[in-house]
C-alpha cells in the first residue's frame, strides 16, 4: 500500500478540499492538472508538438479575430483579458501578430493556477518588457464567485483557447459563468474541438497518446499519493459525450493525501482524469445566441478539426 503525504502541492485548502471531494466521487476536474506542481508538468506537455495540434494556430486565430472585427468598431482600444493563458507560449506568438489586428491598452492574465499563471506572466514580460501584465486567479467553475475582467472604460476582449469549454465539467453554465461576468459590448474570443461523427475516434485520440499527456493527466493523483507504476491509464472515446476520457485504474491500494485527510483508492478501482468534450459547430452556436451573444464570426480551421467564435454581448 502507498502512502505518501505531501506539503503545499495544491495552492489553497480549498483546492485540496474540492479535489478530495471530487475524487471520492470517481472523478479529477482537468483544471487540477495545471496547480501547485502539475504545472510544471504541464509546462512540459505545453512545449510539445502534439499539444499545439491540439490548441490551434494562432494564425488561424488571428484571421478569424480580423473577420469579427470587420463587423464592430475596432478603432477603440482594448482591454486583453486572457482566460487560462497556460505557460505563455501561444500567448506570446498570438501577441506578437495581435498588434497587427487591434490596439490594446492593457493585458490580463486569469487562471485557476497561480503558478502558472505566475510563470506565463514573466516569460511574457521577459519578451514584451514594453508591456504590463496583470496577473490574478480565478475558477470558470466556481459558480458561486464573480469573474471580473479589466476596468474602466474601454470594452475588454476576452481570449479562451484550447477548447478550455470543453475541458469544463459542465460547459453550459461555464459560458453562463462567463457571459454574467462580462460587461455589454465585451467580445469573447475562443476556439473549441470540433466533433464531426464521420471521422473515426483514433483520429481524434492521436494528440492525446503522449507519455507527455500521461504525466500531466495523473499528476494531482501522483502528487498526492499515486505511483505511476501501480496505475495503469488509458485514454479511450466516448461517443455519447462526444468526448476523450483519460481514466486511471490502481493496480494496488493507494492512499491519496492531502492536508492530512485520506481517500483511499482499493485496488482496481478507477478514476477518471479527464473529459475533452469536442463540439458540432451548430450546438455551440445556437448555445452562445441562446444566452444572449451576438455571433460575429464563426471559422473552422483548415483541418476541420477547431472552430473558432468571436461573438459580443449585447
Amino acid at each position: 500500500m502507498w502512502i505518501i503525504e505531501l506539503k503545499c502541492v495544491f495552492e489553497s485548502e480549498k483546492q485540496c478540499s474540492e479535489f478530495l471531494s471530487c475524487l471520492m466521487d470517481g472523478y479529477v476536474p482537468l483544471k487540477f492538472a495545471y496547480v501547485g506542481s502539475a504545472a510544471h508538468t504541464h509546462d512540459l506537455l505545453a512545449s510539445t508538438e502534439g499539444y499545439g495540434a491540439i490548441v490551434g494556430s494562432v494564425k488561424e486565430e488571428i484571421s478569424a479575430l480580423r473577420e469579427g472585427l470587420l463587423k464592430i468598431d475596432c478603432m477603440v482600444p482594448f482591454n486583453v483579458v486572457e482566460l487560462g493563458p497556460g505557460n505563455g507560449r501561444h500567448t506570446g506568438a498570438f501577441i506578437a501578430e495581435l498588434s497587427s489586428v487591434l490596439t490594446f491598452s492593457k493585458f490580463e492574465l486569469i487562471d485557476y493556477s497561480k503558478t502558472l499563471v505566475d510563470l506565463a506572466s514573466q516569460r511574457l514580460s521577459d519578451v514584451y518588457p514594453n508591456i504590463e501584465f496583470n496577473t490574478s486567479q480565478a475558477d470558470l467553475e466556481d459558480y458561486e464567485s464573480n469573474i471580473e475582467f479589466g476596468k474602466g472604460d474601454d470594452p475588454n476582449l476576452i481570449l479562451l483557447f484550447g477548447n478550455t469549454l470543453g475541458n469544463v465539467e459542465s460547459w453550459k453554465k461555464s459560458l453562463q459563468h462567463l457571459f454574467d461576468g462580462m460587461r455589454s459590448n465585451d467580445i469573447l474570443f475562443t476556439s473549441y474541438a470540433i466533433y464531426d461523427p464521420k471521422v473515426e475516434p483514433s483520429v481524434y485520440l492521436d494528440g492525446y497518446r503522449t507519455s507527455e499527456l500521461r504525466n500531466a493527466a495523473l499528476e494531482p493523483l501522483v502528487m498526492t499519493g499515486a505511483d505511476t507504476s501501480s496505475v495503469e491509464f488509458v485514454v479511450s472515446f466516448n461517443a455519447e459525450q462526444s468526448a476523450i476520457v483519460g481514466k486511471a485504474t490502481f493496480l494496488s491500494e493507494t492512499v491519496i493525501s492531502c492536508s492530512g485527510k485520506e481517500v483511499p483508492q482499493p485496488t482496481g478501482s478507477s478514476v477518471r482524469c479527464f473529459l475533452s468534450r469536442r463540439f458540432s459547430p451548430l450546438v455551440m452556436k445556437g448555445a452562445f445566441e441562446s444566452i444572449g451573444f451576438e455571433l460575429l464570426a464563426h471559422v473552422p480551421s483548415a483541418d476541420q478539426s477547431i472552430s473558432y467564435l468571436m461573438a459580443k454581448k449585447l
